[in-house]
């Protein structure tokens, strides 16, 4: 799956014909959420000129350098400002019926998460003043990606502004909680979904009505730039284990180290890298020392797109164990593997959620049954022991 476009970048002549339109993020630059840098990138290059606005800038170290351009473009707003501040006092003034109701409908529907509606309300004085903005700037419609606060936003501009909004459901913003969703939905224009899996669960959940307007479009990459550099050459060296995941509940680390811990005490001559940051980093860290594991399994950290793509590049297996978390956040596709395949990895991957609309078990990949530490040892290890197994399935 590839988003480049197959055609040459219009001219700017041509981009100043259309109407841009305004991408909702939750934060921006985030490391991890390349898939909506890409998509920035390639609608501005079919054509589509883009307006970014994120909810929050992202301040951490590491900053892909293909973002930096939209940091300096995008529209930033302050939580609170005396802009903000009279943009509220002019709607309120002008709409107070409006104002006031749809107030309410926030605190009705999220009174029972007090973290979610406090955050909830602070997106409400902002959401006035980036409606005048996008008005001023004849924005006449606004894409939020993920159900959750980059909806509420979109959902709240069409209530101050009567600029229609769009959707991309993702994962976490499906599966955690559901709060203000139905609204969310009815109110949108149209729905896109990154996974056939997510499509099912809302025509499932919320009737024919929205699967109506709900559309699959898979997340790409740019496939011919993972191309493999080179050929393992050398049968008996050390095999090297790849994972790209958020150091998260829901990405099952704990699992790949148990995992790791029992290719180890079968004798196996490995090295596993696990490449990302996250809340649980301290933790794993600790596990993998009391599982005696330092010379095995590794944790760089973040990496910026180009490392993440040499290790691509030059790993001989892509693991993911992934799970359902206690809140019931999990995956939606992930893109690491679509870039590890594209890599010519042999990928191993749990069955869950819109994995196996990617991996077919056997043919391009290895699938197991989520959550079975035996079940991903025994992927790992047969994919170890058979080398043609693993040329063939990359």
């Amino acid at each position: 799956m590839s988003i480049a476009p197959q055609q040459s970048p219009p001219s700017p002549v041509a981009r100043q014909l259309k109407t841009p339109v305004a991408v909702i993020v939750s934060r921006f630059p985030v490391v991890t959420e390349t898939f909506i840098l890409r998509e920035l990138d390639a609608l501005e290059q079919q054509g589509q000129p883009v307006m970014l606005v994120p909810l929050m800038k992202e301040t951490r170290q590491l900053t892909h350098q293909a973002a930096m351009p939209w940091v300096e473009r995008a529209l930033y707003t302050p939580w609170f400002s005396l802009g903000m501040l009279n943009a509220n006092i002019r709607l309120a003034a002008q709409a107070p019926g409006k104002y006031a109701r749809t107030l309410w409908l926030l605190l009705r529907t999220h009174w029972q998460k007090p973290g979610i509606l406090l955050r909830t309300l602070a997106l409400f004085p902002k959401a006035a003043l980036i409606s005048e903005s996008l008005r001023h700037s004849g924005i006449s419609h606004v894409h939020a990606q993920f159900a959750t606060y980059p909806t509420t936003l979109a959902w709240l501009i069409r209530q101050f502004s009567g600029i229609n909004y769009s959707i991309t459901i993702h994962a976490h913003d499906l599966f955690v909680h559901q709060l203000m969703l139905k609204q969310k939905l009815q109110d949108a224009v149209f729905i896109r979904c990154i996974s056939e899996y997510n499509r099912l669960f809302l025509s499932r959940h919320y009737g024919a009505a929205i699967a109506d307007k709900t559309t699959v479009i898979h997340v790409g990459i740019d496939s011919p730039s993972y191309t493999k550099k080179q050929a393992r050459s050398d049968p008996h060296q050390t095999l090297s284990l790849l994972c790209v995941a958020a150091l998260k509940p829901y990405k099952g680390i704990d699992l790949l180290l148990d995992a790791c811990n029992e290719l180890n005490k079968a004798g196996y001559d490995f090295h596993c890298r696990i490449v990302g940051n996250g809340p649980l980093r301290e933790t794993l860290l600790k596990k993998r020392d009391a599982l005696q594991l330092g010379k095995q399994v590794d944790f760089p950290g973040a990496l910026e797109q180009e490392q993440v793509r040499e290790l691509m590049q030059t790993s001989d297996i892509f693991v993911m164990s992934s799970i359902v978390a206690a809140d019931g956040q999990m995956e939606g596709i992930p893109v690491a593997l679509m870039e590890a395949m594209a890599s010519s990895c042999a990928v191993v991957a749990p069955s869950l959620s819109g994995i196996p609309e990617l991996i077919t078990d056997g043919r391009n990949g290895l699938l197991y049954e989520p959550n079975r530490l035996e079940a991903l040892f025994t992927s790992l290890s047969s994919l170890i022991d058979n080398p043609a197994l693993r040329r063939r399935l990359a």
